[in-house]
């Protein structure tokens, strides 16, 4: 099953993206800590969603909150 992912921060510090995600927590229960993979070297904090629609409705809810966020589904 494919899993989609609303990216809000990337981080080169493991202990900056864990404080980061601490303080989404409190607002959202989906929040997943994506470690570095393949070439990337950054700790990304991201919401998780089921489909691709739903993670549209989430970036339309958070994209004015928000500087940059992304789409990105599941590579594995």
């Amino acid at each position: 099953m494919d899993k989609y992912y609303l990216i809000f921060a990337s981080f080169f510090d493991n202990d900056l993206a864990f404080d980061y995600a601490e303080e989404l927590i409190l607002s959202e229960s989906n929040v997943i800590i994506i470690s570095p993979f393949s070439t990337s070297k950054f700790t990304r904090v991201a919401l998780e969603y089921e489909t691709l629609d739903k993670a549209k409705i989430g970036l339309d809810k958070y994209k004015d909150e928000f500087d940059l966020i992304n789409v990105l589904e599941e590579i594995l």
